[in-house]
């Protein structure tokens, strides 16, 4: 925090990498350009503005146009501003080192079903390790432990993201729950609310494992 206070009192800026837009908390306030720096400053919330962005709220932490500030306060303001923009990039560190994790566990699972599906001994978000890779272009299907209990099983989309997959679930599962996805698929998958089949058909889910697998087997070979 002193190194920035030491920067802003010999006039640097503080830019922010993530915009093309530079953001500047000075402790002066300069006459000639102050009505466009206010102007633009609150671009976010003028009428066809659909979107507000990070040096949007980092700008809106300056003291508005009408509101009376010293330079204590201005100081309070960019030291508010740094904190909040210190806990964004933490958090943006955190997310790209889970992400590699992921993608790790992603590429070391095991496959099943002649490399048809990819078993998953806990989730991760797999699908973009999946997409960006063409040794990845055959499966059809992940499955992975449910956090509601029993497995999930969902197919891979025709990128990250889409509604549309590889191959849905059979159409004849869809809806179903419990026992009656049971009596469709002839296993004995039994009633539990793990036991289902998205009407959408891209994702369904059973009590164990074993189970998950072979509604997998019966979707690879339908």
């Amino acid at each position: 925090m002193r190194q920035l206070r030491l920067l802003r009192r010999r006039g640097y800026c503080w830019r922010c990498e993530c915009s093309q837009k530079s953001l500047s908390i000075s402790r002066e306030r300069r006459v000639p350009d102050a009505t466009k720096r206010t102007e633009d400053r609150f671009d976010y919330l003028k009428p066809n503005s659909l979107s507000l962005s990070l040096s949007a709220v980092v700008s809106g932490m300056n003291p508005r146009y009408d509101e009376p500030s010293t330079p204590a306060d201005r100081d309070t303001s960019f030291e508010r501003a740094v904190t909040f923009m210190e806990g964004v990039l933490r958090r943006a560190i955190l997310q790209a080192a889970a992400t590699l994790v992921a993608e790790h566990e992603v590429l070391s699972a095991s496959l099943a079903l002649d490399g048809r599906v990819l078993v998953l001994p806990r989730f991760v978000p797999w699908q973009d390790a999946i997409m960006s890779r063409s040794e990845r272009e055959h499966l059809l299907y992940v499955i992975f432990p449910s956090e509601r209990g029993g497995y999930c099983i969902q197919q891979v989309p025709v990128r990250p993201g889409a509604a549309e997959g590889r191959k849905p679930l059979p159409a004849a599962w869809a809806g179903l729950r419990g026992q009656a996805l049971a009596d469709v698929t002839g296993l004995p998958l039994g009633d539990g609310p793990e036991v289902f089949c998205h009407i959408g058909r891209f994702i369904g889910g059973a009590t164990t494992l074993d189970d998950t697998l072979a509604l997998a087997a019966l979707a690879v070979n339908s």
